[in-house]
């Protein structure tokens, strides 16, 4: 006998993100000239198909992750995909700063404002990720003029998060400049906030409006994915994929790892600042190899044959408080064996399924490397599969939106 969805607490969400299908995000990184960042796309898609997991109505409405940087394109067409039971509607635009923004805002609301028309109101949620203020801007307007719960979605801070130490002028400088105000006046405008940890909420929610902390998730379509020992790399192969800022620990680990005596080899996948130098060390130094920046699926599959994956962002630095490492719980779900340090937004109960590094300098990560490594393959092999194991019972994509859907009913 079919149950309406107030019996079934069946939710309709808008979620307003810059998250495409599968083979959108495949065709716009394989055109673009600048390659676009892969972990937004994959935390912003698992949250989307946890929500359809749950029997929730998920719409993603979405531009497309390009710009003048990354495409010369003058034109993104809109149109429709459907994935997993996520139904994703992509906001056209013209491809020229500022024309992009006004064009995304007013055909963006429109298409937010026909969402909300159909179908019963009290029903409905808008969940806005902060990253994308033009698309925040006018979701907050529908959720006001219909009388619909905004929910932010933070995944960062980027006035905290900007570590490059690139010099903006000109055009670029107001854009920038603009981008943090518009977002930092839209982020106290909601309901309720989707937090990745404790302390962003200090930084955008003064009006101590509720709030729920969510470290990040994997994909529960990986649960149960063999990692066996059998398969790993000889010589053993450490691993370190994202991006290549000296903020985030990178030179360290190099430098540290030729240090080290370990007979295994460095992989080093990524993009940033770094690049031309790992190029050079890539044709000097044989126990090194610099892919550079390549599709996710080809990361993942070394990540199963590698024997450590290793993320050395440093526990001292300011913005560590205001991240969780997405990284972390991707290696993890690997079933390889994690070396992170004690950044101070991972919750202890991380620690006891992964190695630690507490000396976080160039010779402390050598030493760490050489410990490891002079452990039974079997023994470091376990503490892989202690990680995938922690993950998959608590973190899956299903499992932390069961948490958000439960949090947004609390919403008044």
């Amino acid at each position: 006998m079919p149950c309406s969805r107030a019996i079934m607490g069946i939710m309709d969400i808008l979620f307003t993100s810059f998250v495409v299908s599968k083979d959108r995000f495949k065709k716009v990184y394989d055109e673009a000239r600048v390659k676009p960042g892969q972990q937004v796309q994959k935390l912003n898609s698992q949250t989307c198909k946890g929500f359809a997991k749950n029997g929730d109505r998920i719409v993603a409405l979405s531009t497309a992750p390009v710009s003048r940087a990354t495409s010369s394109t003058w034109f993104v067409r809109g149109g429709k995909d459907e994935e997993e039971g996520v139904e994703y509607r992509y906001i056209p635009f013209m491809n020229f700063p500022i024309i992009k923004q006004i064009g995304v805002l007013v055909c963006g609301f429109f298409k937010a404002l026909r969402w909300a028309l159909d179908g019963k109101r009290s029903d409905k949620v808008i969940l806005c990720d902060t990253l994308a203020p033009t698309l925040s801007t006018f979701s907050i307007a529908v959720s006001r003029l219909c009388g619909i719960k905004r929910v932010a979605f933070v995944t960062d801070i980027p006035y905290i998060m900007d570590v490059t130490t690139e010099t903006y002028t000109g055009i670029k400088a107001i854009g920038k400049k603009l981008y943090g105000s518009v977002s930092a006046r839209s982020t106290t405008k909601y309901h309720g906030y989707v937090l990745l940890t404790e302390a962003m909420n200090d930084l955008i929610n003064p009006k101590g409006r509720p709030h729920m902390i969510m470290e990040g998730m994997v994909d529960s379509n990986h649960i149960g994915s063999d990692n066996r020992l059998e398969d790993k790399y000889n010589p053993p192969v450490l691993l370190y994929a994202g991006t290549l800022y000296r903020k985030y620990g990178v030179e360290a680990l190099v430098y540290g790892f030729l240090k080290s005596k370990v007979n295994a080899k460095l992989w080093v996948f990524g993009w940033g600042e770094m690049e031309d130098e790992l190029r050079e060390l890539n044709e000097t130094q044989d126990r090194m190899t610099f892919f550079g920046t390549v599709p996710n699926q080809e990361i993942l599959d070394h990540e199963v044959k590698a024997t450590l994956l290793v993320n050395p962002r440093p526990s001292t630095e300011d913005f560590t408080k205001y991240c969780f490492p997405s990284k972390n719980m991707e290696y993890m779900m690997s079933g390889t064996a994690v070396l992170a340090t004690r950044i101070p937004s991972m919750p202890v109960n991380y620690h006891p399924n992964m190695f630690l590094l507490d000396d976080e300098s160039p010779e402390g990560i050598a030493q760490s490397l050489e410990e490891i490594l002079a452990m039974p393959m079997e023994e470091i092999h376990k503490r892989g599969q202690a990680g995938k194991d922690f993950v998959e019972k608590n973190k899956t994509n299903t499992a932390q939106t069961a948490r958000i859907r439960a949090f947004i009913k609390t919403l008044a």
